[in-house]
Formats: C-alpha cells, structure tokens, sequence
C-alpha cells in the first residue's frame, strides 16, 4: 500500500462539490450548504502544495508553529517477506508532515453538523433489517409489497472488485452479485427440509434471466391465474439488452417488506433505449429466492423426499401397519345425517401412507347406497379430486356375470395384474370398495411390485436388463372397443427414489397375442433361425423368472374384504389379485346365517380410478394447510 502512496503522493483535493451536491438531494432541513463552508473547503483544499505523506525521518516530534507536531514513528524492518507490518518490503512506514493550517483552519459546530447530515449512508448491512430511505416507486405500474430499502454489505470479503455483497447474514444466508449472476448461499425453505440426512442448506448461482424471469409482480404473474405473462425468451433478450448496467449498486439492493417483515432483493431494470415505460421493478424475497435456487420445486421436494417409497413385502407391511388401516368413522368431520366431508389431517395421512406404501384401506364405509351416482365411494373420490372416466364409466362394478367381457367379472382365480395398461396412460390409483361378500372364498391379496422387481434385478441382472430394455404390448379388443399399447415391464429409473411417475407393467391376462418377435432384432437375419429364437428364448426366460419372483409367498399380503373395506391402491406399482370364489350352499347359508337378497350379487365390489396427478394435488395442499407449509 504504502509504494502505491509514494508513486503518487496523497492531496487534498477539493471535495466540497461532491458534499455539495448529496445536500441538495438530502431530504434533511438544510437543503443547500452555507456559502461560508464552501469557500473554506475550496481555500483549505487548494491551499495545501505539498504532500501530507513523505518518508520518515529520525528526529523525534517537535512543535510547529500552529501548536501541532509531526509523528514520526521508528523505523522498523518486516519479521518476514512481505509483510505490512510498519510498511512494505523492508521499507518503513510513511509519516505525516506538518499541517499549516492545523492551527488556523476550523468549521463552526452548526457547520460541521451540516456535513455529517450530508453524508451518504454505509453500505454496510449488519443483518438486521437497518432501514434506510424508501425505495422508488414502481415504473412498471404495477402493485408490490410497501418496502423498505435497508443496507447492503460492503464487498464481504471478495478480492474480485466485480462481486458486490447484498447480505451476510449467520440466519438469513448470503448473497452476492457478481457479472450477470447472483448467488444465495444460505438455508433452505422450511418445505425443502425434507428426507432426514439431505442438506439444509444450498449454494446457488442465479442468472440475470433466470431472475428476471422470476419476477413476481402483478405485471409478470397474473394475480388471478397466477400465470405467466411473459416468456423466457423475453426475459433474456431484455437482460442480454442491458448488459451488466442492471448490476450498479443504485439499482440492485436489499429492501425489506414492511408487512411481512421478510427481507428480499430489490431490482430495478432499466429502460431499454429511450423508452422509459420499459423500465421495471422487481422484488424478490428471500423465500423466492430460495425457492428459485432449490433443486426441485417445493411440492415434488415433499413428495420425493417426505414421502420416499417405502418398498414392502408382507412382513414389512405388517411391521409398519400403524396407518394402513383408518375407520370412516376418523375420516368423516361431518354432522349425522351430512354428506362426507374428509377431515384434512386425516385425509392427509390416508394419502401419505398411499404414496409411501403403494396401498391404504379404509374400513367401515357405508354400502346401503350403489348406485354410481349416489354411492359413497364416489363420496370418497370427490374428497380427494375428480374421478377419471373411462369407457367403463366413473364407477364401476366387479361382479359375476354370465357371459362376462373382463375376466374381473368371473369367479375364476384372478392372478397378480394391473388395470388398464393397454391405455397409453394407465389411471395411476385405484379404488375398489367391497359392498357385499358373502360367497365361499374369493381373498384378495396384493403384492409390491417394486419390491419384487428390486430383488428380481440384484439376482438376475441379465434377465433383468431384458424386461428394461424391451416392451410387452397389452391390448383390449372386445365389446366394441379395441385399444393397445407397450409398456417396459421394469422401469430403467430406480424403484424407490425415482420419479412419481416410475412404474412396472404386468397384466398377463391382457398381454397382447405374440405375433412378432418382442425385441428387435436388427442384427438377426431371417435365414438365421437359431439366433432369432435364441432372442425370443431370452425374453420368455425373463418373464418366467420375473412371474416366479412375484408369486412367492412372502411378498403377498393377503385378506378377505368385509363389506364396508375399501382399498385404495397404486395401479402402476402394487400389482392385485383375486382367489377364485363360489356361491354358499343352502345349507351353508341356514348355517351361517347369510342374507341373500335375490337379485342381488353375493359378491360385489364397486370400483373407480383416479389420475396421479390429482392425488399428488390433493396430497401437496393438504400439507400446506394441515401443517401450515408455504403457499408460494
């Protein structure tokens, strides 16, 4: 430091104008400085022609003429390289010379009290929220939070002159602004606090668009829809417009919402060209800013991590059956005689164990009314979301009829399966809800598919990599309507942690007809017979080894539906089944003393879908509400 001063020697230059013109923008009393502390400061600062800093000298300090002495301090050698201590380099350290007018040079009390209220703000932001002057009013028309503008740290640290510190808080994080970015380090949301060992805490870099992009204001967001109203593409090209002008300390800062109290980052975007309409200003709080910096949005976070699939086999399930099972009595807040309204924490915790497990069951639920209109499992659905329709309509029956056109509605035995998967995309949960059982056998069990397929693939990774890399094809072609699709029979993404949307594919009784080899065989020539069964031999293997996996005992969980059970599963991951069933005899019935209503079916369960994404809805809003989560 010190080479720097005596390559160019330290003066006092006149400063009056710069203090001149922060008073006149000063909202104090004193808007205009007193002409007699003008015309000092320009005679103090241009009477001074010799330099204040020069090397020391060996004589000790000795009075001046004005009463003032000159400290000379002792030389002194650095105790190592290129250390400052005394000065740089072995040199020591400079001194200050006399000042002529130490003795004659004075301001008035009232004058110096002028320039301390002159003076501009420290930008120094101590972490507490310190308020300084009101921020701007918005150029953009647009209504925001009342703010308030508080200060900004100095540099924080950074030996790089171009990164500028906003906030250094131990609670609140840091963040700084750097050429076209900023970057938040600091504490996740309380809503991204989620899966136990994952960090609490982030390290994001924020682009100018990224942020622009994120403006939350009326203009940008719709109040109403809470859409967008501009795209991405717009966003960059007006940051690429302003270069790194929007990065100047007067218009990116920290300001604090006077209602919530929260502090946040204030942006004002300049005009692009002469177009002072253009101009805009965004607020963003620190939660937003959070939120834009986690990894995934609030409500997948929750879900993937709060709620990780838990994979299952029977012993498993019954280890962790505390919340299988939940009464209609729990989940019914309303008066006797009133249609169902779901208790939200209860109606939380039967859809979290659904998610988590791949299965909930509720017992106790009303079976008097049947009809798909009136009956109360459409009750239960419409607590949740809407129910999906498809050409077996909202709700459906599961009977035994004659002449049936779905293997469902027999009495046979009904093997481990999944709904629908001839439709491009099957309904995710299934409802089924048991309003008459009163036949001779006829249990259901259910099995976690993602638990056998997990074991299926540690133990024959080969025939595993098959069922991954090829798709079965299922088909319906009956009763007037014909639809098909493939499907991987094991997902290439992981079991337990992969998407919401990770699914298996089995339905053997709807496993289109083997017209065509099911891999392709692009490197097998026709004239080559040995090779092209050796391929379809390989398939069939792996779907052998894949049924003996799932058929083991000890991954179903088996029980025989009351009347009243209603099971509530997941159709793409907890594969279902059904013993085969008979009617009682006459004398069965007198010995248990069965009721049989002619006309009637003995068995009769009643069933609806709904769509993943309605669940995942409901499952989100019911946590923001039950546990007060955000809503942003």
């Amino acid at each position: 430091m010190t080479s720097l001063v005596r390559a160019a020697p330290l003066r006092l230059r006149p400063i009056a104008p710069a203090a001149v013109r922060y008073a006149s923008s000063s909202s104090g009393p004193s808007k205009k400085p007193a002409k007699v502390l003008e015309s000092k400061l320009d005679s103090f600062a241009s009477s001074i022609e010799t330099p204040l800093l020069t090397n020391p000298v060996k004589d000790h300090p000795s009075p001046n003429k004005a009463g003032a002495q000159t400290w000379v301090p002792r030389p002194r050698t650095p105790s190592s390289p290129g250390s400052s201590a005394g000065g740089f380099k072995g040199r020591p350290a400079p001194v200050l010379r006399t000042n002529k007018l130490a003795g004659s040079f004075a301001l008035s009390e009232s004058e110096q009290r002028e320039i301390k209220s002159s003076k501009p703000p420290k930008p120094a932001y101590n972490g507490k929220g310190a308020t300084r002057k009101a921020a701007p009013p918005p150029t953009n028309g647009g209504s925001r939070p009342q703010l308030r503008a508080v200060q900004s740290s100095a540099r924080g640290g950074s030996s790089d002159p171009n990164i500028r510190t906003l906030l250094k808080s131990p609670d609140e994080g840091i963040i700084t602004v750097g050429p076209g970015y900023i970057q938040y380090k600091g504490p996740k949301n309380p809503a991204d606090l989620l899966g136990g060992s994952r960090p609490v805490t982030m390290n994001s870099i924020i682009s100018l668009p990224r942020l622009r992009d994120a403006c939350p204001c009326a203009n940008c967001i719709d109040p109403s829809t809470r859409q967008k109203n501009h795209t991405s593409g717009e966003a960059y090209r007006l940051v690429r417009a302003l270069g790194n002008e929007v990065l100047d300390g007067s218009k990116i800062h920290m300001a604090t919402d006077d209602v919530t109290q929260e502090h946040g980052i204030e942006v004002h975007w300049p005009a692009v060209g002469e177009n002072v309409a253009e101009a805009h200003t965004s607020y963003y709080p620190l939660s937003l800013i959070r939120r834009i910096s986690a990894e995934r949005l609030r409500g997948t976070s929750y879900l993937n991590h709060k709620l990780k699939r838990q994979l299952w086999d029977r012993e498993t399930l019954l280890a962790n059956q505390h919340n299988l099972h939940t009464t209609y009595a729990e989940l019914n807040g309303a008066a006797p005689g009133q249609p169902l309204a779901a208790k939200p924490e209860v109606l939380l915790k039967v859809l979290e164990q659904l998610q988590i497990y791949g299965i909930a069951i509720l017992t106790g639920v009303p079976t008097d009314k049947t009809g798909n209109k009136d009956c109360e499992l459409r009750n239960v659905v419409e607590q949740i979301g809407l129910l999906r329709n498809t050409f077996y309509g909202e709700t459906w029956d599961v009977k035994s009829v004659p002449q049936a056109k779905n293997v469902a509605y027999t009495n046979v035995n009904l093997g481990l399966h999944m709904d629908l998967l001839y439709f491009a995309l099957p309904p995710r949960f299934q409802l089924l809800h048991c309003l008459r059982n009163r036949v001779i056998g006829g249990a259901s069990y259910f099995v976690d598919s993602f638990k056998a397929a997990a074991a299926f693939i540690e133990e024959h990774p080969d025939l595993a990599k098959v069922l991954r890399s090829n798709k079965l094809e299922y088909e319906y072609d009956n009763d007037g309507h014909y639809l098909s699709y493939q499907h991987h029979v094991i997902p290439t993404t992981p079991l337990a942690t992969g998407t919401l949307h990770t699914a298996v594919a089995w339905s053997p009784p709807f496993q289109a007809p083997p017209v065509r080899a099911a891999r392709d065989t692009t490197f097998t020539q026709p004239s080559d017979p040995v090779a092209a069964t050796r391929v379809e031999n390989e398939l069939y293997e792996a779907l052998s080894k894949f049924q003996e996996e799932l058929d083991k005992e000890k991954y179903k969980y088996e029980f025989l539906l009351k009347e009243g059970d209603l099971v509530l599963f997941d159709n793409q991951r907890t594969l279902h089944a059904r013993r085969e069933f008979r009617d009682r005899t006459y004398d069965e019935v007198q010995r248990d003393g069965t009721v049989i209503v002619p006309g009637e079916p003995t068995r009769w369960l009643k069933g609806a879908y709904i769509d993943g994404s309605t669940v995942w809805d409901k499952v989100v809003s019911l946590n923001d509400s039950v546990r007060q989560g955000p809503t942003a």
